[in-house]
């Protein structure tokens, strides 16, 4: 028979030497006082002792001492015990009256990424503070616009949809506390999924995604119950995707609401983007840097027909550039009509088309519909297949004025994926008339950057070898941030305009990294020169340009001042040969034969997995940083993602609460395997805890990698078809 679970303060027994009574072990304050009165001392002395016995600092906490952090969520604070005391950019500081919980810094480095420094404070203090805090976070109530309430009868609801439904109609505010707290922070989109035993909220601020409340599953049930009958769902169905609309009021102000919800293991998962309405929208508020705004005029303004192309990530700004591009044309001397899906921000003047692939409008089927209609200028929102590709190209070569986007890594490759998708080269070069690119970062908080000093961080030192110099300012943290360090975000937006030259090189198959010279040499500054122009201003930091970029992504020459020679270039750790480079030919930036992305920085540990991969008929493409890792599985969306997390030894369980944060966007569509040290079972527990159970240990071999590698690929084509 299996020892009982021990209380939460079975350590406070072995403190007085003498066994506590075990119901006082299970209360804060009730064991600190059954302690105190057992050695005889008051509650700052037992501080003392205890802070004593475990080599810890005692937590000086002041009187009006307020918590300024949404880092560690309140629920967790009162489950372990825990007040937030500092919170920087890569620390975090906790006062605990249960500094003997083996557990306690792990799961606060897991949750919030950072290191953990723990410091003693008796339960009083905890309670004081914690009571404090307004438990909901919201303060303001929210009002939403009439909706359909579901698309669904009673016909064919199971026990859970009625469970749901129950739920959500017993519980409505647990939904608008998440969309209001995700107004006040700031948030575009809110992850909701399902975690181990519980569900996890994630609220992305500046393109980061920052944690949230845990909720039970009663009210993560109640959270999508309430999301299916305000986006106008179907309530009874759970086993495939379902994409709603809502409007909330909050403040005076209105906001869209896109929902989405997605079959997961053991639930749904769900993300709901918001979306501010009435919000002003040209090119100069954009953000972008004079030269680029220049010629994003030119490439798309100052036109009267051809393409002009956006491309980038998703979540990087694509759609909102094309808004302000449509704001600068949109003077009422212009028809302008626009083909998306969905339909993002309503803007007065334009005649906006939201696609319905069922009832056969398309993008194609609406575009070829639109040339009866008189247009002057035409937005579509993604040109996503060749039909579209097609259509877009006959559209500006009949006189009118075309933007679109497309999902690629770089202007330049944007070129190739449209020759890629059956456009005729000819037709392509009659056509366009400029790409654009781009990657948002986030700006430094001006109330809290701090110049740099020694020691300097591996990305500022990696940032001087580049440059030459070190950059001005680092991220710190404060209450005015969010402690994150940076508030805000810019866009580096690189503008390839057409030339003769360009399009001769385009016309006779130049490779990729020949047509990006061309541009440069006719003016074309990249997003990596941008940024890095940006960090020696003090904008930005090293941690987020390479968090953005990533190193894979940088050319040496991005980094050279002006004037300069560019530094030399050091090979980095990649994958087997043959692998793919971000600044390889055009056949392998485009190719659709990217399987796997493997991010490892050891080149042994490459050839081990490509082994194994290649006996599936898998090709393989290897990174060394998460930044590129993330790139390349939005761009080319492999099928599988392996982390390896061989030589992060004590850091390995904060890197892969890095990936995990970072991936989970992208879950459960690429599914991932993690390589995980020999002797580490503290972050196999994380994993096992987080719902990931498949994973190897060190050493692993080319049969272990091959066997995992096919079951994950089955199981994810069983969840397709179903």
């Amino acid at each position: 028979m299996s020892d009982p679970t021990p209380s939460p303060f079975h350590w406070l027994s072995r403190l007085v030497e003498r066994p506590l009574d075990p119901n006082d072990l299970e209360h804060p304050a009730r064991a600190w006082e059954s302690a105190a009165a057992a050695l005889n001392l008051d509650a700052p002395a037992l501080a003392r002792r205890i802070a004593e016995r475990f080599r810890l600092n005692l937590a000086e906490i002041p009187d009006d001492f307020s918590v300024e952090s949404d880092v560690v969520p309140l629920e967790v604070c009162r489950r372990l015990q825990v007040v937030a005391l500092e919170v920087k950019a890569h620390t975090l500081r906790v006062g605990t009256c249960n500094p003997g919980n083996p557990d306690l810094a792990q799961e606060l480095a897991f949750l919030t990424g950072r290191e953990v420094v723990i410091e003693v404070t008796p339960p009083s203090v905890v309670d004081q503070v914690l009571g404090a805090i307004d438990s909901t976070g919201l303060g303001v109530a929210a009002q939403w616009s009439p909706a359909d309430g579901g698309r669904s009868t009673d016909d064919g609801r199971d026990a859970e949809t009625e469970r749901q439904l129950k739920l959500s109609a017993e519980n409505p505010s647990v939904l608008d506390r998440l969309v209001v707290r995700a107004i006040s922070l700031g948030a575009s989109d809110i992850h909701v999924q399902a975690v181990g035993q519980r569900a996890t909220v994630r609220f992305r601020v500046d393109g980061v995604l920052q944690l949230g409340p845990r909720l039970s599953f009663d009210e993560m049930a109640a959270v999508l119950g309430r999301a299916k009958a305000v986006g106008g769902m179907d309530p009874s169905v759970r086993l495939r995707a379902q994409d709603g609309r809502g409007q909330i009021r909050v403040q005076d102000r209105d906001y869209d609401l896109r929902f989405s919800t997605i079959p997961s293991s053991g639930s749904e998962s769900l993300v709901i983007r918001v979306l501010a309405q009435g919000a002003l929208l040209d090119l100069l508020s954009y953000g972008a840097d004079d030269d680029s705004r220049l010629r994003l005029k030119e490439g798309l303004v100052d036109q009267t027909s051809g393409i002009f192309i956006v491309t980038g990530p998703t979540g990087h700004g694509k759609t909102t550039l094309l808004y302000s591009l449509l704001g600068e044309l949109n003077d009422g001397t212009r028809h302008i009509h626009t083909i998306e899906d969905p339909i993002e921000i309503r803007i007065p003047g334009l005649a906006q088309v939201q696609i319905n692939a069922k009832a056969g409008l398309t993008f194609e089927a609406s575009i070829r519909s639109l040339m009866r209609q008189d247009p002057d200028v035409i937005l579509v929102s993604e040109t996503r297949d060749a039909e579209t590709a097609k259509a877009v190209t006959d559209a500006a070569m009949t006189g009118h004025l075309v933007a679109t986007t497309l999902h690629t890594i770089d202007a330049a490759t944007a070129l190739l994926r449209l020759r890629d998708l059956g456009v005729d080269p000819h037709e392509i070069a009659q056509a366009l008339n400029g790409i654009s690119a781009q990657r948002l970062l986030r700006t430094l908080c001006p109330q809290c950057r701090e110049s740099v000093d020694e020691p300097r961080t591996d990305a500022e030192i990696w940032f001087a070898e580049r440059t030459g110099a070190p950059p001005p300012y680092r991220a710190v943290g404060c209450a005015s941030c969010g402690s994150s360090g940076y508030q805000g975000r810019f866009p580096a937006v690189e503008v390839l305009l057409t030339t003769p030259d360009l399009l001769e090189a385009f016309l006779r198959g130049a490779p990729h990294t020949e047509l990006r010279r061309i541009a440069q040499a006719g003016g074309m500054r990249t997003m990596a020169e941008i940024v890095m122009e940006r960090v020696r201003r003090g904008d930005t930091d090293p941690a987020e340009l390479l968090r953005v970029m990533g190193s894979d992504l940088i050319s040496p020459e991005a980094g050279a001042a002006p004037g300069t020679a560019p530094p030399p270039t050091t090979p980095a750790a990649h994958g087997p040969a043959g692998a793919p480079r971000p600044d390889s030919p055009p056949a392998a930036l485009d190719s659709e034969a990217t399987d796997v992305v493997l991010l490892s920085p050891d080149p042994r540990t490459a050839r081990i997995v490509e082994s194994g991969l290649r006996d599936l008929g898998l090709s393989l493409y290897t990174v060394t940083d998460l930044p590129a890792a993330t790139v390349w599985i939005e761009i080319h969306a492999p099928s599988l993602f392996v982390l390896d997390l061989h030589r992060d030894g004590d850091r390995a369980a904060t890197h892969l609460s890095e990936a995990y944060h970072a991936l989970l966007p992208f879950m459960p569509t690429v599914p991932a395997i993690v390589l995980v040290p020999s002797d580490d079972p503290t972050v196999e527990r994380l994993l096992i805890e987080h719902g990931v159970t498949d994973y190897l240990r060190h050493p692993v071999t080319p049969d272990q990698v091959a066997f995992l590698a096919s079951q994950v690929l089955r199981r994810r084509e069983v969840m397709a078809g179903d």
